[in-house]
């Protein structure tokens, strides 16, 4: 991962975090104390909205580069050694000035972004659960977990590769900030979560060597089991149903 502060010589006005490895990906946090924020920025801050997603982030970086289509892109790509057209190697290389505003950029490491943004991004998200009855349970790398209800959406949920949001779509997402401020507490940490995997889930295997049974045996009672998938099961449950059957 990498950062770059966006700024102008008065102010910090937002950090833009991003990789190349696979593929682009970028996020924008936006410094909530910084002053006279550019209209892009104070689009989110108004709403107090302080995490711009990779959706709108895209757009911001597009703003500001040369085109794809320009028609003599080729031409462009060779003078500056580029093999390719790469977005956020142009706002790199052109300093992120823009006629937009008064914003330039610098690269920096993680470690010297400003204390306000630093203790926030304390709430980045490690891992979540989606409950069927249309909760999302998430653990932060704090150690917090949060249970928050959200809207009925039939697409699989994936976390972004910084731990910054939580995208069903290009459009309904949910960042690590909206979650932690508007979630409720729950009593289950993610230590919790995988010691409880680690010791009460077992595969058809672990069960024939743990309580000296067949194979065949398994798979002859196996619809009797609650089946977590294709060869997981609850050990309490197994431990049940096999009690006084070997």
């Amino acid at each position: 991962m990498k950062v770059l502060e966006i700024r102008n010589k008065n102010n910090i006005y937002a950090y833009l975090f991003y990789t190349s490895n696979p593929n682009d990906s970028y996020y924008i946090e936006i410094n909530e104390k910084a002053t006279d924020l550019p209209v892009f920025f104070s689009m989110f801050s108004e709403k107090n909205k302080y995490i711009i997603n990779s959706y709108y982030s895209e757009k911001f970086i597009f703003e500001r580069i040369i085109p794809y289509e320009r028609q003599n892109i080729g031409s462009i790509l060779r003078e500056n050694h580029m093999y390719n057209y790469n977005p956020i190697d142009f706002y790199v290389r052109s300093r992120g000035i823009s006629s937009m505003d008064d914003s330039n950029i610098k690269i920096i490491k993680a470690e010297d972004i400003i204390d306000n943004v630093k203790e926030r991004r304390k709430h980045l998200i490690k891992d979540f659960v989606v409950l069927k009855n249309n909760k999302l349970v998430i653990f932060f790398i704090n150690g917090e977990s949060k249970i928050i209800d959200i809207e009925n959406n039939q697409n699989k949920p994936f976390l972004s590769l910084f731990g910054e949001e939580i995208i069903f779509d290009s459009k309904y997402r949910f960042d690590y900030d909206y979650l932690y401020n508007n979630g409720k507490d729950f009593p289950l940490t993610y230590d919790d979560l995988i010691n409880y995997m680690n010791d009460n889930i077992l595969n058809s295997g672990d069960i024939c060597e743990k309580y000296s049974i067949s194979r065949q045996y398994v798979n002859k009672r196996s619809d009797e089991f609650i089946r977590i998938n294709n060869n997981l099961y609850l050990k309490n449950d197994i431990l049940v149903k096999l009690k006084g059957s070997y």
